[in-house]
């Protein structure tokens, strides 16, 4: 019966895991990033016009990103049949749980730990939570980046050439999704860590250094040259001067912005990373005897990078998201797999309330938001709050107990699982809704959208797309039915030779919590939407 207990419950945590970061990804009205739809609108268009080399944004070359990022995701759409926003995300899903593994099986042969435990530890975090659900690049960027730097320090200190095989190879496929940011994130880390080697060791890994770089940039360059044989300076201009070099003359930022990505995103572990100084200096006798270079070498590249993404102009949270991998390392050693000293014990353990704390608030929260009419009119409202509700409450009870760190990890993942993946989606309000799908079904339709993919998906059918300046135009020319946001409308000079079939509201993109604070608290729910419209011209009647 015991054996059978060992076995039942890390495998109801793994299935319960891989079922939450799998819940309703293909849902179009579901949470998603601002460029996302820029992201799926190209690996659309180059798997359908076969364009595997040439990345295409419509119907154009566009060379912002190389390739790889897309290509990842062409496997599922020949599967299936087609694109489709279900097997885009599901290829980030797969393969972002995939580089989680190598974490915990790099934490289990480095850290000694098992593989479950840093698995679970490592999924529950609120970073892979948020970008293994949506087709961006954050988690391939940062994965990839990070365990081709691991995968080397293992081939530094062992010499086994199959890890410096996946370190090459992993380093090189990074550069195939950002381009060449990845490898200088690459070598900044290791620079830190050797001269730290060259002041304590009096010794440089300059040969099996620069035999990974070399290897790593020969199998991220190859796309690099392949299109500029092809294309030339349309190419060259494009992406390393248009695109990189204009991260530096782009709006600025404040750099605040990044330090708040990383204890957002690194949620809730980064609430316990003062124990990763604590545990160092409380285990410094013990550290230097055993294996202080590998904490040296994630604190270095930790470091680098993170900082490396101060730099550009265009600070944004998400540019935290490369050094989360290494962040989370340190904490996993430095303070669930450390010995806390005695008298450090409270300080976790308040740490732990903290969490417990907030976690009674979100509950009293949602148990309010019960008692308001819409929730019961609406199955999928009531669904997610009971879910949220008890997920959070399971929380509290492990994060207060002692010594029972796997169960606390589980509980985190249950708490970003319920809320991320189905509490929050069954609020969203949809960019098409049903109705506006009935009307015009396989009518000629043009729309003026932020996001025209997710237009495209919901009609299932290509829409023709175009900016606020053409729309002008096209309306005196063409019999159409029109979709756009209110303010378009309202700028349009020949609005009396139209009629409005249908509005609704959206949420409006890009608001600050603060705004949504203030909403709500003046009780001005409208402030946070804004209308949309489906109009046509007067004398189109469509049969």
């Amino acid at each position: 019966m015991l054996k059978m207990k060992k076995f039942l419950i890390p495998s109801l945590m793994l299935v319960t895991v891989l079922f939450l970061y799998i819940f309703d990804i293909g849902n179009l009205n579901g949470l998603r990033q601002g460029t996302e739809g820029f992201y799926l609108q190209i690996a659309k268009e180059m798997f359908q016009e076969k364009s595997f080399i040439a990345p295409l944004y419509m119907g154009e070359h566009h060379w912002s990103k190389p390739p790889l990022h897309f290509w990842l995701s062409f496997p599922f759409y020949f599967l299936e049949g087609q694109a489709s926003l279900f097997s885009s995300r599901l290829s980030v899903v797969l393969t972002s749980l995939l580089y989680l593994f190598l974490f915990a099986d790099w934490s289990k042969r480095n850290f000694n730990t098992s593989r479950l435990y840093a698995f679970v530890f490592f999924t529950a975090c609120f970073c892979f939570f948020k970008y293994t659900r949506i087709f961006m690049m954050e988690m391939p960027l940062a994965c990839l980046t990070a365990l081709g730097s691991l995968y080397y320090y293992d081939f530094l200190n062992t010499s086994k050439k199959r890890f410096l095989f996946l370190a090459f190879l992993f380093t090189g496929l990074s550069i195939l999704i950002k381009g060449p940011v990845s490898l200088v994130m690459a070598a900044g880390g290791l620079g830190l860590y050797g001269i730290y080697l060259l002041l304590t060791k009096q010794q440089l890994p300059i040969k099996k250094t620069f035999l990974w770089l070399s290897l790593s940039l020969l199998i991220g360059s190859i796309w690099f040259i392949i299109c500029y044989l092809r294309f030339g300076d349309e190419f060259f201009n494009y992406f390393f001067l248009r695109e990189n070099v204009g991260k530096f003359t782009a709006r600025s930022y404040p750099i605040r912005h990044v330090f708040q990505g990383l204890l957002i995103y690194g949620l809730p572990w980064s609430l316990f990373c003062p124990f990763i100084y604590y545990y160092f200096y409380d285990n410094k006798e013990s550290v230097k005897k055993g294996n202080e270079n590998l904490y040296v070498f994630l604190f270095c590249n930790f470091v680098f990078f993170f900082t490396l993404w101060l730099i550009p102009s265009q600070r944004s949270h998400h540019y935290a998201v490369p050094s989360i991998p290494f962040f989370l390392l340190l904490i996993l050693k430095g303070c669930f797999l450390g010995l806390v000293k005695e008298r450090r014990q409270r300080l976790f353990q308040f740490t732990n309330y903290l969490i417990s704390g907030f976690l009674v608030i979100l509950i009293f929260f949602l148990g309010v938001a019960l008692t308001i009419s819409e929730v019961y009119s609406n199955p999928s409202h009531l669904f997610g709050l009971f879910i949220a509700i008890a997920s959070c409450a399971f929380a509290i009870y492990h994060f207060t107990q002692r010594n029972n760190h796997l169960y606390r990890f589980f509980s985190a993942a249950l708490v970003f699982g319920s809320l991320w993946t189905v509490l929050i989606p069954s609020f969203t309000l949809p960019l098409v809704p049903g109705e506006v799908i009935e009307i015009v079904g396989n009518k000629k339709l043009a729309s003026v959208v932020h996001k025209p993919y997710f237009v495209s998906e919901a009609f299932n059918r290509e829409i023709l797309s175009m900016n606020s300046h053409e729309l002008q135009q096209y309306v005196q020319e063409n019999q159409s039915y029109y979709l756009t946001y209110k303010y378009n409308y309202d700028k349009l000079s020949q609005k009396d030779q139209t009629d409005v079939v249908y509005t609704w509201s959206i949420w409006k993109r890009r608001r600050r919590v603060s705004h949504i604070i203030d909403a709500i608290k003046n009780g001005k729910i409208s402030e946070l939407k804004e209308t949309m419209i489906l109009f046509k011209n007067r004398d189109y009647n469509p049969q």
